[in-house]
């Protein structure tokens, strides 16, 4: 546990946070909403995830881990979105905040949005840092762009990273998807991070399908316009989620951050 609190600034103390900056100048940013991940699991799943990967990126490169910013933003979902996903194409609905829901998430504006995480990294920019790599948990339609924006900021001496806490499809096990919202990914990352706010019972029992309308619960392959006929859920958490999945889907996202940072001070220092 000492080792994962002297990666953790908020529980440093200043010599700690110095002497750690000072080994590896390296300040990991978590970001993401509190939004309505299904009825099975929290709302702080996106920044939870991102914080869990930050810290296990600083385990295996070095670096200190802020306090999760609990912010995002989303955009109403467009006619094709809504018809993808089961809606008519009419409806009005912004990000996962489906009818049926039993709690609105906190979106912000777009340009609260960016301003606030802007001057986060300026601030964090002004403690001597010489890399900010924001760790993103949240795939909303205009936050990956602001955030994106953010590397072409000048903030020197630091350099800005974006980077995501969660795998394209590609490095995923068999019937798993990336980008996925409250899937079987997604909840086999809680179960492992933090297995008492997972409740299966929440959803129907097997063999019932999970309509995406129902629980605003989607496949990866959904977002990206390619639903299957009946708009159900495929990577169903009921059935493919495991804490075990969930350890080896954070380890190989940390890794992937952890990538990009080495890359980055090994371009500062000129290697």
């Amino acid at each position: 546990m000492s080792a994962v609190r002297t990666r953790r600034l908020e529980l440093m103390r200043p010599a700690e946070i110095v002497a750690a900056r000072a080994a590896c100048p390296v300040a990991y940013l978590p970001v993401g909403p509190l939004e309505w991940h299904g009825p099975h699991l929290p709302l702080g799943v996106d920044p939870l995830v991102a914080h869990a990967v930050a810290l296990g990126a600083a385990a295996l490169v070095g670096g200190l881990v802020m306090p999760p910013l609990y912010l995002g933003t989303d955009v109403v979902r467009s006619p094709e979105m809504l018809r993808s996903i089961g809606f008519e194409g009419h409806e009005h609905i912004v990000g996962m905040d489906f009818p049926g829901n039993s709690v609105r998430s906190l979106y912000a504006d777009a340009d609260v949005f960016e301003r606030t995480v802007r001057h986060y990294v300026e601030l964090l920019a002004r403690q001597e840092y010489r890399i900010i790599a924001i760790v993103n948990g949240h795939g909303g339609e205009n936050q990956i762009p602001a955030l994106r924006a953010l590397e072409e900021m000048q903030v020197a001496p630091a350099r800005v990273l974006y980077c995501q806490a969660w795998l394209d499809p590609e490095g995923l096990p068999e019937g798993q998807s990336g980008g996925g919202h409250a899937d079987a990914t997604e909840t086999s990352l809680m179960m492992h991070l933090w297995p008492e706010s997972v409740d299966l019972s929440a959803l129907p029992p097997l063999p019932h399908p999970l309509r995406n309308v129902d629980w605003a619960i989607v496949d990866g392959p959904t977002f990206e316009g390619r639903p299957n006929e009946t708009r159900t859920v495929e990577a169903d958490p009921r059935r493919l989620s495991s804490s075990e999945a969930g350890e080896a889907d954070l380890w190989a996202a940390a890794e992937h951050v952890a990538e990009r940072v080495r890359r980055a001070l090994a371009e500062a220092e000129g290697r």
